[in-house]
């Protein structure tokens, strides 16, 4: 079972937040759409007109592919234990305690407070849905503790933690940006597949 919530179901602003320029161009130039889409949010320039070929079609939610399911690499066996900011170690140890005590809505709650996600009532309830199917097989989470905090560049960092219940435990990883003065999640995952976790 995984419960992901992947920086392409949110706004494709967070691809510009999560992959470099270089990237997104190239991405652009195999998807047309992709760079309407960014236009159309202001993030990218318009698409150059070729003489004498049609324009392309906006681009409608029908015509956005739904984005791939990725596996979640394995964990790292010398991993960075350095505490993540106060204001993020707060966030998702506040997280974890409403777990402890079954609440997956409030968890959540706190988890995505000052973040663009809980806006998206649908997702989110999903993952409240899938967060108590979880507890549901394993348990209740009992205590959880951090396992990395992976650091890229100086605004964006990946923290794994580990979150134990009375079956089995849990692996959450979530992605955090800074923008300006205040970090943000942009993305979080987790799953149990624990052999994917030691290849």
């Amino acid at each position: 079972m995984r419960i992901p919530a992947s920086v392409s179901h949110f706004p494709l602003c967070f691809l510009r937040a999560a992959l470099p320029g270089a990237v997104l161009m190239l991405l652009a130039c195999a998807c047309p759409v992709l760079i309407q889409s960014l236009h159309a949010q202001g993030l990218a320039p318009a698409p150059a007109r070729v003489p004498g070929q049609a324009p392309l079609p906006a681009p409608s939610a029908a015509a956005v592919p739904e984005p791939q399911e990725r596996k979640m690499p394995g964990l790292r066996f010398n991993p960075d234990m350095t505490p993540p900011p106060p204001e993020v170690a707060e966030s998702i140890n506040g997280f974890f305690a409403e777990l402890k005590n079954g609440a997956a809505e409030k968890a959540y709650d706190v988890l995505l407070a000052n973040t663009r996600i809980k806006e998206r009532r649908d997702q989110v309830q999903a993952l409240v849905s899938r967060t108590g199917q979880a507890m549901g097989l394993y348990g209740r989470v009992q205590n959880a503790e951090m396992y990395d905090n992976r650091r890229l560049g100086t605004r964006l960092i990946v923290l794994t933690y580990l979150s134990y219940s009375e079956i089995q435990p849990l692996r959450w990883r979530f992605v955090y940006y800074k923008p300006g003065a205040t970090w943000i999640m942009i993305n979080l995952d987790c799953d149990d597949k624990l052999s994917s976790w030691y290849e």
